[in-house]
């Protein structure tokens, strides 16, 4: 978890998605 891409493969993120992720989705949801 040290080395973090600033992007990853939308695969590889839809099978890991992050803490960091889900927040900012929730967050835009919500904002929204």
């Amino acid at each position: 978890m040290s080395r973090a891409a600033p992007r990853e493969h939308p695969a590889t993120a839809a099978k890991r998605p992050t803490k960091a992720a889900a927040r900012k989705l929730i967050s835009a949801l919500a904002g929204s």
